[in-house]
């Protein structure tokens, strides 16, 4: 979700752009979410485009919805295209049954322009009559070049980093695509130990100089001067000397390069509560996001994440080549020790001899790098990183990435 909102009062949300939520299985993945007790918020002349969910949510599940809300002259473009709520643009949720003290919204959705995806309206009201939405002077518009043409607003600029970067230099070559040549660039480190130093924070391809072995996140912003975004990469200087051979950085939102969480011991849940309506459940958590892989775990001697079946790993582990992994992540289990297992083309099942052991730090406050010395196997079919060495454990298992290659 863009931005969710309880107890706010006179919130004004003026020119922004909710963009791109992509679709987690959640309901909350559009625009702006009134949870509940809102009074007199304002949204004016914003944008809300492809996002999966509806683009502005009025919740109020058990306590008083948001009261004299306006939505005004804002772009509403082919929004919620995983039809959840409503599916509507504007969403005002609720039941027939619901409390009056709850479904209590109110406020006026006028002048807005909007493009609609078959199947979703523009406004769904599911709560009874006892809230009070004005609309008024709303137009469709048939494609999004009719919508912005009539509501011209400034777009933000769109600006793309490189891919993270794999290096044993303390110097690492940075770029970026700004589609606007006249925005302000700027590069900043924002995760990492400091001293980075920029040969040109302002410029879209430039260099970074980096105080010695580690990880670091780089932002780089284009702002042109009325709205900016943003975009990330990383930077991980490795030991001299060190080859890089094959890396998994779960980088992109949604995107396990094709690594599966297998025998996690998770599974749905129904959490029943005294008050029927406080019920709730669980689900599996195998999910990467924020440039992690996050995997929960639950009393589990199996827990693992497993390369690719369908595809060879692609990496040589030889004393010419690969003979190392690293494996950055936080271990918020009781593990101690873990286990990497391997398969080749002639081997293709997992054996104890075909795996080696690593000692972890359980419950652990931050990330940590683990380097995984490997022994000449050959070519690699498939990778196994076992999360427990014997033992069930419980807890969360967050990998930043996974490196092959030589160390010296």
């Amino acid at each position: 979700m863009g931005i969710m909102l309880a107890h706010n009062n006179g919130l004004v949300i003026r020119g922004c752009h909710f963009l791109n939520q992509p679709d987690t299985g959640s309901p909350d993945q559009g625009g702006v979410d009134f949870e509940a007790w809102e009074e007199n918020c304002l949204i004016d002349r914003c944008t809300f485009r492809n996002n999966a969910g509806a683009a502005i949510e009025i919740l109020g599940l058990h306590r008083p919805q948001a009261r004299n809300v306006e939505i005004r002259g804002c772009r509403f473009d082919r929004n919620n295209w995983a039809h959840q709520n409503g599916p509507a643009e504007i969403a005002v949720h609720g039941q027939p049954n619901t409390s009056a003290d709850v479904a209590c919204s109110s406020g006026r959705i006028a002048g807005n322009g909007y493009v609609l995806l078959p199947g979703v309206s523009f406004y769904a009201n599911e709560t009874r009559a006892t809230n009070d939405w004005v609309l008024a002077d709303n137009r469709a518009f048939d494609f999004a070049e009719d919508l912005d043409a009539a509501f011209p607003y400034p777009e933000p600029p769109a600006v793309t980093a490189c891919g993270e970067v794999w290096t044993d230099e303390p110097t690492a070559a940075l770029s970026a695509t700004v589609d606007d040549p006249k925005s302000v660039v700027r590069w900043e480190a924002v995760e990492g130990s400091p001293g980075v130093v920029f040969a040109d924070a302002a410029v879209a391809r430039t260099r970074a100089t980096f105080p010695g072995e580690g990880d670091w996140r780089l932002n780089v912003t284009a702002d042109n001067g009325t709205l900016w975004r943003a975009a990330r990469t990383a930077v991980h200087v490795l030991p001299p000397g060190a080859r890089t051979f094959g890396a998994w950085d779960f980088a992109c939102n949604l995107d396990a390069q094709g690594w599966t969480a297998e025998a996690t011991g998770t599974a749905y849940e129904f959490l029943p509560a005294k008050d029927p309506f406080w019920s709730t459940e669980a689900f599996p958590v195998a999910h990467v996001c924020g440039d992690y892989y996050v995997i929960a775990v639950k009393g589990s001697s199996e827990a693992a994440l497993v390369s690719p079946r369908d595809r060879h790993l692609g990496v040589t582990f030889s004393a010419a080549r690969a003979n190392a992994l690293r494996i950055r992540m936080q271990n918020r289990t009781a593990s101690r020790r873990m286990r990497v297992w391997w398969q080749t083309a002639r081997q293709p099942t997992w054996k104890v001899e075909r795996s080696v052991a690593f000692d972890v730090v359980p419950m652990d406050d931050d990330d940590r790098v683990y380097a995984v010395p490997m022994p000449t196997i050959g070519s690699v079919k498939q990778l196994k990183i076992a999360f427990a060495d014997g033992e069930p454990v419980t807890g969360t298992v967050r990998l930043d990435y996974i490196w092959a290659g030589r160390l010296p």
